[in-house]
């Protein structure tokens, strides 16, 4: 005869009970983020435990490193940090995706600047690094080592790298690039980059520096200013022929005052010229950025024998740059697409192959400009570059599926058809003119 286990009905009960208990507090474990303090009356003798309270905070940013878990957020308070944010010789906490990722961040409201006497400020060249955002902080490298045998850097990490978010940043006086970047599904958001490149430049030591030189994939710089940089404001090309810098994006960025004779009162030195943004490689696109005063607003730009394909240039608009367009002879079908030019010192030049262009308004019939005339700026002389009632950029332009919104964030189109250039005339929400920016000469 087959036996029947008996179950005691009440040891069942506290055994589901126990179940139910368990399952609560180890939500609540991985539920729950914590969120650590930093600042200089901090006490670095004290437990991650401790720090987790505002009143309590750890002394030094890199003995807080050692706090955060996925998901949680390390704030830093108001001050100015002698230290560098090094994966070289410190263990940086890592987020496991978007959802949760690790956050460093200077305190809301309050400024919070790294200055320190290193090589780098945030160097991040480990394989692990992933789902960091730093935000809310001011680099300073005012202090970074001059040495002609090594660049020295703002931010720099390495192609292992991914997922890593720049937000809100201050990045300045870097001696050589302010950053340089590799790796992939990076995302550079709202930053201010802005006098990097002197030393190098005083120096006469290497080919030039730039605000931005990205050599990633799939990574996406997203606005901010980008200002008074030896070379470039933004670049997205890798310097070896056996790598690649694709699919990236650069939209709704202010960039203006970079490059040869324009960036450091006129001072600046580079060897391609520099200006406001180059792409290079495959499929790199940019989009809405206001690109003024600059030596070069835009390029194509190679390396080796791989060409710079699919390069897409849409509703920019070119202001008083020595150079407008220059899609080079390395080019293969770049589109340049519903752009203003307006009083540079020379327009568009083609030598690539393949190159389409449409819908760009320029003051005087040239070359890829299929629409004449003044684009009634706002106020051309403050660099307040929307567009005003009865603009020829109006309703003008062809529909672009890649460019949903303009430069303040409204929705395209705003009457029958796209207007052209960064801005759409009735939608706009930047209604404020922008400060006027520094060392700027416009150039007739």
């Amino acid at each position: 005869m087959a036996l029947k286990r008996r179950v005691n009905k009440s040891h069942a009960h506290l055994f589901a009970w126990g179940l139910s208990i368990l399952s609560l507090f180890s939500g609540a474990l991985v539920s729950e983020a914590a969120t650590y303090y930093v600042a200089p009356n901090g006490n670095d003798s004290v437990l991650c435990v401790n720090a987790s309270n505002i009143s309590t905070p750890k002394r030094t940013i890199n003995s807080a490193l050692d706090c955060p878990m996925p998901g949680d957020t390390l704030f830093i308070r108001a001050g100015t940090y002698a230290e560098a944010i090094n994966s070289n010789q410190h263990t940086i906490p890592t987020g496991t995706s978007w959802s949760a990722p690790v956050t460093i961040s200077g305190y809301p409201g309050e400024t919070v600047t790294l200055n320190p006497s290193a090589c780098e400020i945030l160097n991040l060249p480990a394989s692990y690094l992933q789902y960091i955002i730093f935000k809310d902080l001011v680099l300073d490298g005012i202090n970074l080592v001059r040495n002609t045998g090594v660049g020295c850097y703002g931010i720099s990490t390495q192609p292992s790298t991914h997922h890593l978010r720049f937000q809100n940043l201050e990045v300045k006086n870097s001696p050589w690039n302010g950053i340089i970047v590799a790796g992939s599904f990076h995302e550079f958001i709202n930053l201010k980059v802005h006098d990097n490149g002197a030393w190098s430049m005083s120096t006469g030591y290497g080919p030039g520096n730039n605000g931005a030189y990205l050599t990633t994939d799939n990574s996406i710089v997203d606005g901010g200013e980008y200002y008074n940089n030896q070379c470039f404001g933004v670049r997205f090309m890798d310097s070896s022929a056996a790598q690649s810098s694709d699919n990236n994006v650069v939209r709704n960025t202010r960039i203006y005052g970079n490059g040869r004779g324009v960036a450091f009162s006129g001072t600046a030195t580079c060897g391609s010229g520099g200006g406001g943004i180059v792409l290079g490689d495959a499929n790199n696109a940019a989009y809405n950025n206001l690109i003024y005063s600059n030596y070069w607003g835009f390029q194509t730009t190679g390396s080796g024998t791989r060409p710079v394909s699919g390069a897409l240039v849409y509703n920019n608009t070119f202001y008083a740059n020595l150079y407008g367009i220059n899609v080079s002879s390395e080019s293969i079908n770049a589109q340049v697409r519903n752009n203003i030019l307006f009083q540079n010192g020379f327009g568009i030049a083609n030598t690539g192959s393949g190159t389409f262009f449409s819908n760009n308004l320029c003051p005087a019939a040239a070359l890829g400009c299929s629409l004449i005339g003044d684009p009634k700026f706002a106020n051309a002389a403050g660099f307040d570059l929307r567009i005003q009632a009865g603009s020829p950029a109006i309703d003008a332009g062809t529909p672009l599926s890649l460019v949903g919104n303009d430069f303040a964030r409204a929705a395209r189109p705003q009457g029958p058809n796209y207007d052209i250039g960064a801005y759409e005339a009735n939608g706009t929400t930047d209604t404020t003119a922008p400060v006027p920016p520094r060392n700027i000469q416009v150039i007739n």
